[in-house]
């Protein structure tokens, strides 16, 4: 693939996530409990651009508040409502130099502690613990200097603690399947276009009996490396797919799908072995779910 072809190819996702951030999709509710496996806007920088060999420590911490419920217009919910999170989210990523279609195996898991409160018709509460572990296998390829991508496919393992008769829980209690195609463009002049494009297939919470349904989700960034120095907006679309079930039955006249859009400043600072990035992130479109605002710190190192 050309250059001119590759650049195109980003442009078009870009398009595509401003259009569906535009699209009145209509009513639309959440998944089961307004959450997923996949808080969103994790990646950032070089989503598609793997290093060379090696063992990699990444490490995610985030800070998530909200203090409103979105219905299926858009609008707030008259309930009073605050969500409070903590995540620090420890990722181990194996790159081999074993070659596979001509390029780089690779392994990763991924395994979060979170701090959760929550506080809702009246009722709140608080629980810490660990969430469900995410584990996959991919395999890395540098097409050329500019154009570098990932394909992996990721189990979300439902490790975490998990009572239905809880207002949260640090774990989902369903397995996923996730798909991931991670793409990254770079400029001769340091411009920088990373993409990650995620596919949730959820099996059913076996403890109430309800099926997630199935979700596309993309990390977007656009930056501008100067030296050790990166700068760029990023963040995050998410759209539910396919009906919610619960005992094989639609769960509402809707389906009860999710919808949720957000945008923010990120800056990156590199050094000989690894990385820092930090970023912030607002909620612009939300749909039945909870409206976030989102800090990140993400620390990368190379042993």
């Amino acid at each position: 693939m050309d250059a001119k072809r590759t650049l195109l190819l980003l442009c078009a996702l870009a398009a595509f996530a401003i259009i569906c951030a535009a699209i009145p999709w209509g009513a639309a509710r959440a998944s089961e409990g307004g959450g997923n496996h996949y808080p969103g806007g994790n990646d950032d920088f070089n989503v598609g651009n793997m290093p060379p060999p090696g063992l990699f420590l990444v490490n995610y911490f985030n800070l998530t508040d909200s203090s409103a419920l979105k219905d299926g217009s858009g609008h707030k919910v008259p309930v009073d409502f605050k969500l409070h999170l903590v995540v620090d989210a420890v990722r181990l990523l194996w790159i081999t130099d074993k070659k596979l279609l001509n390029g780089n195996v690779m392994f990763h898991v991924v395994v979060p502690v979170l701090n959760q409160y929550v506080k809702a018709g009246g009722k709140s509460q608080t629980k810490t613990g660990f969430g469900d572990v995410q584990t996959g296998i991919g395999i890395a390829w540098h097409l050329n200097k500019h154009f570098h991508h990932v394909l992996a496919l990721d189990t979300l393992v439902p490790v975490g603690a998990y009572d239905k008769k809880d207002l949260i829980n640090p774990g989902r209690n369903y397995w996923s399947l996730n798909p991931i195609w991670g793409i990254t463009y770079l400029t001769d002049s340091g411009f920088e276009g990373s993409f990650k494009l995620q596919y949730f297939i959820n099996e059913v919470n076996s403890a109430t009996g309800y099926q997630s349904g199935e979700e596309f989700s993309m990390d977007y960034l656009l930056a501008q490396h100067v030296g050790d120095w990166a700068f760029g907006a990023n963040g995050h679309y998410l759209y539910q797919t396919t009906d919610d079930k619960k005992r094989n039955e639609t769960a509402d006249f809707d389906g009860n799908r999710g919808e949720n859009f957000s945008l923010g400043p990120t800056v990156a600072y590199n050094f000989k072995r690894g990385s820092v990035i930090a970023k912030y992130e607002w909620d612009l479109r939300t749909r039945n779910r909870a409206e976030n605002n989102q800090f990140w710190l993400k620390f990368i190192y190379a042993f």
